[in-house]
């Protein structure tokens, strides 16, 4: 593993290639950069891939006219991405096809997510890297997606009550499983998208996410609004699932600069009418500061003409608000070593109420079998068992605050490519 030395932490830097997506002056951008090494640019690149704007970037050197303002290994690295990830679409595109094709009458396929984003909202589908394909199909419909999926030369890998993943035969379990390094680009030798890299199918049968002690489900939106057509669900519909999928992302500190950029992208396409019933349903739900979070940090990263009223149509309290200009989202979402603490989730809490409930959620996913009603005595009665089991994991929690920092599964390509811990934040 080659021993690195940025002259500059990945937080630094972190906040330098986002702010190339809003930055106008190339004099600006020459300066920022003239004092990297090769380490950082490197650094540069994997924080690229780990947010997924390699391609968005690449566009917007090329619109520019910056190529020149930047090492010339680091714009080659982008339009590589670009070509990598546009061949990848091309061929999640054919399969898209195919399944349309196999469609029986009565059944509905509706693409989710990049999915959608890709053939109804973004310019070119070389733009936004999809790590797989995700559509919502009726849990009676399984058997036949099972089969034509078949067909495509797909079979099943995991299944549960919501959904089930599918991918390419040839990376079954029976055969050799793609590791890490089948990833890495051959143009640059670090990690990145590749054209052929596996692709995998997730049909969902539920669109629902645990956000602090509620299970949000939207299927029955997506469900009452389907038309004719299998893409006819509503741009509203994908950007209340994009907020609530960007609400659970904050919440497990896993938030991408990409799927930040797709709420910002999305919301110039919205028309009044949408955002109303935005408000309305995400306020009703009271997880309206999530989508105000998602959307104070798209008009802040992204130059996408969010108006303030459509952002403070949340309901969020002021002392949020203020939390939101302190963090820096990005750096803490992906590139932080550190395990998550229960104060990351007492973070976006409201209420006393709320931090009660999220206690009691994240120390015991089984809090429900803690307390059973006695019926001969018409009263609750605490299990001990539980109970014991309840203090062990409450102090096992407790532990995870105070440990020492470790790698964090998202930090794993800059370990791989030899940065360490102390790369991260700015000393």
């Amino acid at each position: 593993m080659p021993q690195r030395s940025p002259n500059h932490s990945i937080e630094y830097i972190t906040k330098a290639v986002l702010s190339w997506f809003r930055m106008t002056d190339a004099s600006t951008i020459v300066r920022e950069v003239s004092d990297w090494n090769n380490d950082s640019w490197e650094a540069a690149m994997l924080i690229c891939y780990t947010h997924g704007v390699s391609p968005l970037l690449a566009q917007r050197i090329a619109e520019k006219g910056w190529a020149d303002c930047f090492s010339s290994a680091f714009v080659d690295y982008l339009n590589n991405q670009f070509d990598e990830n546009t061949s990848r679409l091309n061929r999640m595109e054919k399969l898209i096809k195919k399944l349309e094709q196999r469609t029986p009458e009565g059944v509905s396929l509706l693409l989710l997510k990049g999915s959608f984003l890709i053939r109804h909202v973004y310019s070119h589908p070389g733009l936004r890297p999809m790590a797989d394909i995700d559509m919502l199909i009726d849990a009676e419909a399984k058997e036949w997606l099972l089969r034509a999926a078949d067909e495509c030369g797909f079979m099943l890998y995991a299944q549960t009550d919501e959904g089930m993943t599918l991918i390419e035969k040839r990376y079954a379990p029976s055969m050799p499983a793609p590791q890490d390094g089948n990833y890495f680009s051959p143009a640059v030798g670090i990690p990145g998208e590749r054209a052929d890299a596996p692709i995998s199918i997730d049909a969902h049968f539920r669109i629902k996410r645990t956000l602090r002690y509620t299970v949000y489900d939207i299927t029955s939106l997506y469900q009452s609004q389907v038309n004719a057509d299998y893409t006819g669900t509503s741009k509203r519909l994908l950007m209340a699932h994009l907020l609530l999928h960007a609400a659970q992302n904050y919440l497990s500190r896993c938030i991408r600069a990409i799927q930040i950029y797709d709420i910002a992208l999305l919301s110039q396409q919205l028309t009044q009418s949408d955002w109303q019933f935005l408000h309305d349903y995400m306020n009703r739900h009271n997880y309206g500061h999530f989508c105000y979070a998602a959307l104070f940090h798209a008009s802040k990263t992204f130059t996408c003409g969010i108006r303030d009223e459509d952002i403070e149509g949340f309901a969020c309290k002021r002392h949020f608000k203020r939390q939101l200009r302190q963090q820096n989202l990005f750096t803490l979402s992906s590139c932080n070593p550190r395990p998550l603490s229960i104060g990351d989730f007492l973070r976006w809490t409201q209420t006393p109420l709320d931090i009660w409930h999220l206690v009691i959620k994240q120390l015991a996913d089984d809090r429900k079998q803690l307390v059973v009603f006695d019926t001969s005595k018409h009263q609750a009665m605490v299990r001990p068992a539980r109970l014991v089991r309840l203090v062990g994991y409450l102090a096992e929690r407790l532990k995870l605050c105070f440990a020492s920092p470790q790698p964090r599964e998202s930090f794993i390509c800059f370990r791989q490519a030899g940065f360490t811990n102390e790369h991260v934040f700015d000393r």
